[in-house]
């Protein structure tokens, strides 16, 4: 009745970030060793050396892309950097500009010399901003345009709490096409600061490159660092730029004089260097080189907007200071000469006074007497103005200072959970592998142990070891509970991510996102145990929760949105499924645009739910622009696009199109193999999906060879009772009983059935495909009294698990319904199939097998000599799966020849010999059923 061979999903693993180090002489340099691999990335050459660390030119194997890799040094990589790395590591993922060199990695490795954190950064070819201008000999308006680049890209940094604190041309390169790039952005934050911050306090650091600091970064206060000290950056490079030198003369300067000049000296003007630079061009760069930062461009967005306006020859926002404000600028700078002059201003005023009539005296003393009294009231109200600023200063400071206790204490509390779980993988998992550690567990120690066994030690544990740290334990059994779930074992997951949400509620809320993640981490399990009313009752009241405590629109809600769909969509509810995964896809479109990685995933989530439908054009179409989408960002060897290829080709495998279907088996298989290796489950997952193609396209020597080549690999790699290795049993055993070979498919279904009951248990629908298919290794051989109680089994669990709707349960009634038949139990045969076509008519009307359902019932009531009643049955159910013979598998394709025999059993046993004689006729003028 159906083709049940199945396919797995893949689950890319985990990279390695282990170093090798090569100790040969060519991997010398000054004493030091080079590495040969940082984690995943091979490196090719050394690009550049620093105070904290080194850069290389690496490779990344996967995606392949060559990289520029900064490491800082091991020495440097306390406790402190460390924790607070992994913190700022996230806010750089963030920067995503044309005009930044984008960070694809932070991580760290253990390079035998302790923890380094390295950045994996986009590779940049070209020179740098002033060299490029230089060789390209640009004129101002092309350099101008230049600088408009470079302060929109820092814009966009800066709205995502990233401070640069070091720009400057030597961090700013053009590549071939013209586009800045910024490099290191915030990377002198994490790095340089941060590992200064092991040695002393941030108060009193010089972080940056000094002359391209602004008054106020050069004393070191962290506190009055904001995004203007970039903007004052910007104006030192946008001056060199167009003079083509500094704004100050500090060449050799000792230190503390280059510091003044920096924060008193005001910058020859620019219109001194080149009379063209003079009125809107020097009133740009003068403002954001004000050393007042109030006075400053309040944002680098700010600074590209007036040069886009001059550009534009629109006017700009910025004004030249005032003559009052430069005069009093002077007297700040040079404050003898100022005294000298004021002092000159009060003799001539005094003599002229003294000159003036006494009448006046009078009257300018009433004057001065009425002024002193404003100047009072003014200074009054200047003083309760100030001391309600400084009140309100006060209240912010404050304020500040407990968001900042308190995220101390959040990193405090997270560090500590790092530190514990690093503990726990490293003495009470990993650990279990080392020959001296097994040895105190059984007698002889196994050098090939697998991941199962290190992990049942590992859980075991567990108990009682964070009593008093019930989120750190958390965390843990999350962990475990994610490694049995990937192992396929879920029994064994299913306590850990049970207690995992029990601790979360009670130590951190039940609104909490970690609570919310953990819920939604159990409620997959249940899906995958297909235990569908526990997960949906889960799902949907975690997704309740999260929509009410983080928002409609939040990344753990529309993931909570996608988790429940999927169990709708599980369980027929079709009509709940796609409103969910609708909206989830508009509001990515609206927030990430169509071409964002997670649009993507919810195009390929839609389109499954399509494709359950039997709704092919859609689901082809969604799936076809995620696959392009996906392949141009991650390329065509990336994990993710080829499973988006292996969906595809598994969308044109359901609907019949095995022509396009073949090759993207193949592609899959030939690209996994090659960057996997043979040996690995993606790969066994690619081969099992082209066995089944073959085997839906009737090629049962190359479904049962591949198959066989699969399931021996599956075996000796993820062991007998792996749930890879049993679908491959199951799927062999089909295999070799429409080849035939009933004693091989026989056993291959005890096999199948006895693990997937130990796994997934008995009434898990693997374990009820591997049943049905033993009852109809019985049944081809005419044992029906055997394959019946097998069938009916089935049939009472899909009732009563998935439902009257399910297309699960149409399968298994249909076959029963078939057994009947065979039996000559006609009665119960139209009680069973008219069951099957009712639910047919709701889960699939169009399907073969619905026309196959109407043939059996039309059979059953012939039958019982109801033959009026059977013949429209009979009729419609033939041309029906005559119609749809393209879309069937060929193991279904002599059941469309049974159906054409029972009609002329039904007009000889009617009788209407004419009747039978007709339709032997056409029968056989159409030739065999294959």
């Amino acid at each position: 009745m159906s083709d049940d061979s199945t396919y797995t999903r893949p689950t890319a693993p985990d990279d390695g970030d282990k170093t090798e180090i090569d100790t040969s002489p060519a991997a010398q340099t000054g004493g030091r060793f080079v590495p040969v691999r940082i984690g995943k990335y091979r490196i090719i050459s050394l690009l550049g050396e620093g105070g904290m660390g080194s850069v290389y030119v690496a490779e990344q194997e996967n995606p392949s892309r060559r990289v520029a890799l900064k490491v800082i040094k091991p020495g440097l990589a306390s406790y402190d950097l460390l924790r607070r790395f992994e913190q700022e590591a996230r806010a750089l993922g963030r920067l995503q500009h044309p005009g930044i060199a984008q960070i694809y990695e932070a991580g760290t490795a253990d390079s035998g010399f302790g923890e380094q954190p390295f950045f994996a950064m986009e590779f940049i070819a070209g020179h740098n901003l002033l060299d490029y201008a230089g060789e390209m000999e640009l004129d101002v308006r092309q350099r101008l345009e230049l600088m408009a680049r470079v302060c929109e890209a820092v814009h966009h940094a800066h709205q995502r709490g990233i401070i640069h604190r070091d720009l400057k041309p030597g961090n700013i390169i053009v590549d071939q096409t013209g586009q800045p790039k910024i490099l290191d952005f915030g990377v002198a934050r994490v790095a340089d600061a941060d590992a200064q911050a092991t040695r002393q306090t941030d108060l009193g650091q010089l972080v940056g490159t000094l002359a391209y600091m602004s008054p106020e970064q050069v004393l070191a206060d962290p506190l009055e660092i904001d995004t203007r000290s970039d903007v004052y950056a910007l104006g030192v490079i946008a001056y060199r730029l167009l003079a083509g030198r500094m704004p100050y003369r500090i060449d050799g300067k000792p230190l503390h004089e280059t510091l003044q000049i920096i924060r008193l000296e005001e910058p020859a003007a620019l219109r001194s260097v080149n009379r063209a630079f003079r009125g809107d061009i020097e009133t740009i760069v003068a403002k954001a080189l004000e050393k007042d930062k109030l006075r400053r461009y309040a944002s680098a967005a700010g600074m590209a907007g007036d040069i886009r306006r001059y550009l534009n020859n629109e006017p700009i926002i910025a004004r030249p200071a005032t003559a009052v404000y430069q005069l009093r600028k002077f007297a700040l700078r040079n404050k003898a000469v100022a005294f000298a002059a004021a002092s000159i201003l009060v003799v001539l005023i005094a003599g002229i006074f003294f000159s003036t009539r006494a009448a006046l005296r009078a009257t300018r003393a009433e004057q001065s007497a009425l002024a002193q009294r404003d100047r009072a009231l003014r200074a009054e109200s200047s003083a309760n103005l100030e001391r309600d600023r400084a009140s309100g200063a006060e209240v912010q400071a404050r304020r500040e200072r407990d968001n900042s206790v308190l995220a101390q204490r959040r990193a405090d509390s997270e560090a500590a959970t790092a530190i514990a779980i690093n503990d726990f993988l490293r003495s009470d998992l990993l650990a279990q592998a080392s020959a001296a550690n097994q040895a105190t567990a059984s007698t002889t120690a196994d050098p090939d142990i697998k991941v199962r066994a290190v992990l049942d030690r590992a859980a075991g544990r567990i108990k009682g070891k964070f009593g008093d740290k019930p989120l750190v334990e958390a965390a843990i059994r999350s962990t475990i509970g994610d490694a049995y779930s990937d192992l396929g074992l879920y029994p064994q997951a299913l306590p850990h991510l049970q207690q995992a949400l029990e601790l979360r509620r009670r130590a951190a809320g039940p609104d909490k996102p970690e609570t919310l993640a953990s819920a939604r981490q159990l409620g997959i399990l249940y899906e995958r145990q297909d235990k569908l009313v526990e997960a949906e009752t889960l799902l949907a009241s975690t997704l309740a929760t999260a929509q009410r405590t983080l928002g409609p629109d939040a990344p753990l809600t529309l993931l909570c949105m996608t988790s429940l769909a999927g169990v709708y969509g599980d369980r027929g509810k079709y009509g709940q499924a796609e409103p969910l995964l609708s909206q989830v896809l508009n509001l990515r479109i609206h927030k990430l645009g169509r071409s964002h990685l997670d649009t993507l995933a919810s195009m390929q989530a839609l389109s499954l739910l399509y494709w359950s439908q039997k709704r092919f054009g859609p689901a082809e179409s969604l799936l076809t622009e995620a696959l392009r989408g996906v392949e141009k960002q991650l390329g065509p060897d990336h994990p993710s696009t080829m499973d988006a290829v292996n969906n595809l080709g598994t969308l044109f495998w359901e609907s019949g199109k095995l022509d396009q279907a073949e090759p993207l088996f193949a592609k899959t298989l030939a690209s996994r193999r090659r960057i996997l290796g043979p040996d690995h489950p993606d790969t066994l997952t690619a081969l099992s999906n082209l066995g089944a193609l073959e085997y839906k396209a009737g090629k049962y020597a190359e479904a049962n060879a591949n198959w066989s080549g699969a399931l021996e690999t599956s075996r000796r790699v993820n062991g007998p009772d792996h749930t890879q290795t049993l679908i491959l049993t199951s799927n062999l055993a089909e295999v070799n009983r429409v080849q035939r070979h009933y004693g091989a498919a026989e056993e291959l279904c005890k096999v199948a059935i006895g693990g997937f009951r130990r796994s997934v248990g008995a009434e898990n629908p693997r374990s009820l495909v591997a049943m049905k298919n033993l009852a109809l290794v019985y049944q081809d051989q005419q044992r029906y009294g055997e394959a019946a109680p097998l069938l009916t089994q089935v049939v009472e669990v899909r009732l009563r698990t998935t439902g009257r709707k399910h297309v699960d349960t149409a399968v298994a009634l249909g076959w029963l319904g078939l057994l009947r038949l065979q039996q000559r139990d006609y009665t119960a045969a139209e009680s069973v199939l008219r069951d099957c076509l009712g639910v047919w008519t709701q889960a699939g009307p169009d399907d073969y097998r619905r026309f196959l359902a109407e043939s059996m019932l039309g059979a059953s009531l012939a039958g019982l000599s109801r033959f009026a009643e059977a013949e429209p049955l009979l009729l419609s159910g033939y041309e029906g799966v005559k119609q749809r013979e393209g879309i069937a598998p060929a193991s279904a394709k002599p059941q469309i020849g049974e159906a054409g025999a029972r009609i002329i059993q039904a007009y000889e046993a009617w009788p209407k010999p004419a009747l039978a004689a007709e339709w032997r006729a056409r029968l056989s003028a159409a030739g065999p059923a294959h």
